[in-house]
C-alpha cells in the first residue's frame, strides 16, 4: 500500500453541501497546461489573486452570486490549499463572483461526483480551482485535500485526484485520513473503491473531485488550525493511454 500527505489551513468556516440543482459533468482541457516542475516541491509563498497562476476569467459578475450554489460554499476570509509546498489562496470574492455565465479556461479536464448535484456556477467555480491549483500540481497521480467540514456524526470532506499524465490511471481501496492538528488527532478515515471491479478511473490530463463523508472517529481539537489528509490506496494501475 502506498499514500500522500497533504495540508490545508483552517482560515474560515466552509459549509460543504450538496444539492439538487442538476447532474454533474466532465469537462474536456481546451489546451492542456503541463506542469515544467518535473515533480519538485516550488518555493513556498503565497499566491495573489493578480498572480499569473489565476487563471483569466471572463464574464466575472459585478459582485457575489448564487453563492450558495452547490460545492464549497463560503462567504468571506480565504479558501488555502497547500500544494506540493505552496499555498494557493483564494478569496470568497474571488469565488463567488464567477457566475453561470463566466467563461473559465479548461487548462485540465474536470470530473465533479454526482454528490456534488452541481449547477454551472459550481462547475465554474471548480474548474477554476483546478487551473489556479494545476501549475504547482507534479506530473503525476496526485490526490489532494481540499476542505473539510467536522460535525459530531462525519466528516464531509473535498479532495481532489489529479492526473497530470497523458495515461489513464485506475485506483482501489482508497484511504483517506483527515488529520487535525495541534494536537495530531486522526478525526475521520474511509476507504472506498475497494471491491472487485470498482475502482475509479481517472483519464489523463484530469482531476476528480469528490465530496466524501467520512465517519467520524474522534472529536476535532479544540485549538486546531491545519488539517491534514493522508491518502493511500491498495492499487493504482496505470492503464496507458487506452481505456481502463
Amino acid at each position: 500500500m502506498v499514500g500522500w500527505r497533504g495540508a490545508v489551513s483552517l482560515g474560515v468556516v466552509l459549509l460543504l453541501v450538496a444539492g439538487c440543482s442538476a447532474d454533474a459533468t466532465s469537462s474536456s482541457p481546451e489546451s492542456p497546461s503541463r506542469n515544467s516542475q518535473g515533480g519538485e516541491s516550488p518555493t513556498v509563498g503565497t499566491i495573489p489573486s493578480s498572480s499569473p497562476a489565476a487563471p483569466s476569467v471572463e464574464h466575472r459578475a459585478s459582485e457575489p452570486t448564487e453563492v450558495d450554489a452547490p460545492g464549497i460554499v463560503f462567504t468571506e476570509g480565504h479558501l488555502n490549499v497547500t500544494v506540493a509546498g505552496r499555498e494557493v489562496t483564494i478569496s470568497a470574492e474571488e469565488w463567488n463572483t464567477i457566475s453561470r455565465d463566466s467563461r473559465v479556461p479548461h487548462d485540465i479536464g474536470v470530473t465533479l461526483d454526482p454528490d456534488f448535484h452541481a449547477a454551472q456556477p459550481s462547475r465554474n467555480r471548480f474548474q477554476y480551482l483546478a487551473d489556479k491549483l494545476l501549475p504547482f500540481i507534479p506530473d503525476q497521480f496526485y490526490p489532494l485535500g481540499i476542505i473539510a467540514d467536522a460535525s459530531e456524526q462525519e466528516v464531509v470532506a473535498v479532495v481532489a485526484l489529479f492526473n497530470n499524465t497523458d495515461d489513464t490511471y485506475e485506483v482501489s481501496g482508497l484511504t483517506v485520513k483527515v488529520i487535525q492538528e495541534p494536537p495530531t488527532t486522526v478525526v475521520a478515515e474511509a476507504t472506498y473503491y475497494g471491491g472487485a471491479d470498482q475502482g475509479l478511473v481517472v483519464p489523463g490530463v484530469n482531476v476528480t473531485f469528490l465530496r466524501l463523508a467520512l465517519p467520524a472517529v474522534a472529536s476535532s481539537p479544540e485549538q486546531a488550525v491545519t488539517t491534514t489528509y493522508d491518502f493511500s490506496w491498495a492499487a493504482l494501475r496505470n492503464c496507458g493511454t487506452g481505456p481502463c
